[in-house]
């Protein structure tokens, strides 16, 4: 969890909303997101009935336009990833995208997509 809340603070795209659904974990991840307190961090902290549901829940409670689902362990491929994204869905021409998905990695600094 350590590594996926640090590349999450590392990014340079800071107009985003950070909604972390915990299934009530006793793993120490909590004092972990604790520590990050940023004032766009959103925490749900319930029993859930899987990952699907816990997402469904962090769904609920976002307000933004895109959304990204990561799940613990999983980081961006490096500090730049939100803004680039950002960018390219921003162009004109791709106003109509409603689903961006891949398997997205960076390979000796360039974005690519699996």
């Amino acid at each position: 969890m350590w590594y996926t809340l640090q590349s999450i603070k590392s990014q340079t795209f800071k107009s985003a909303q950070w909604v972390v659904a915990d299934g009530d974990s006793d793993d120490g991840s909590i004092d972990c997101l604790r520590q990050y307190g940023e004032g766009n961090l959103v925490l749900i902290r319930e029993k859930d009935n899987g990952i699907y549901d816990a997402w469904n829940k962090a769904v609920r409670h976002s307000i933004g336009e895109w959304i990204v689902f990561l799940g613990a362990g999983d980081q961006f491929g490096d500090e730049k990833t939100l803004e680039k994204v950002y960018k390219i869905l921003s162009e004109p021409g791709n106003e109509m995208v409603r689903i961006a998905y891949g398997g997205v990695f960076c390979h000796r600094g360039i974005l690519m997509e699996n």
